[in-house]
């Protein structure tokens, strides 16, 4: 094929190509934000995170670098979100230790792989629901017990 056909072809091509994916993307993060939303509306106040990678990192100590996706809390409000830190060094109690990114916003790559990972997803927060509500019943079963008590103790007084 001479030079000048496939310049032709890659004039006309790769418009086409970039118009398509991008309508395929924006279609995507659309049905990501209506995934999202429809979560949200259950208002579970439970977290899951399902690890996409987890690749060793040379440095001079053994270091493991993960993203993940993840339908949490964090700067206020419930999403689902592109979380990545260091195994070895974060802490969920110092946001710098990580970066979140709004799975919205995060790199195409990682969108198309994340939304692989729904069902997990949704497994993994039925399951925390069902453990936190157990829990709590629990734990509102103990309360009641010393409510108990001291009712019974201010009767005596």
């Amino acid at each position: 094929m001479g030079q000048m056909k496939r310049r032709a072809l890659l004039s006309v091509a790769f418009p086409t190509i970039s118009r398509s994916l991008n309508e395929a993307s924006d279609n995507l993060t659309a049905q990501i934000l209506e995934f999202e939303e429809a979560l949200a509306k259950f208002r579970l106040g439970v977290s899951a995170e399902i690890v996409l990678h987890r690749d060793d990192v040379e440095s001079d100590e053994p270091m493991t670098y993960v993203e993940s996706v993840e339908y949490g809390k964090h700067k206020g409000r419930w999403a689902l979100w592109q979380v990545s830190y260091y195994e070895e060094s974060v802490d969920v109690n110092d946001p710098n230790s990580y970066t979140v990114v709004p799975l919205k916003d995060a790199p195409r790559e990682f969108r198309f792989e994340a939304v692989e990972k729904f069902q997990e997803l949704l497994q993994k927060l039925a399951e925390r629901g069902q453990e936190f509500a157990a829990e709590a019943a629990r734990k509102a079963e103990r309360v009641a017990g010393i409510i108990s008590v001291l009712k019974s103790a201010h009767r005596d007084i």
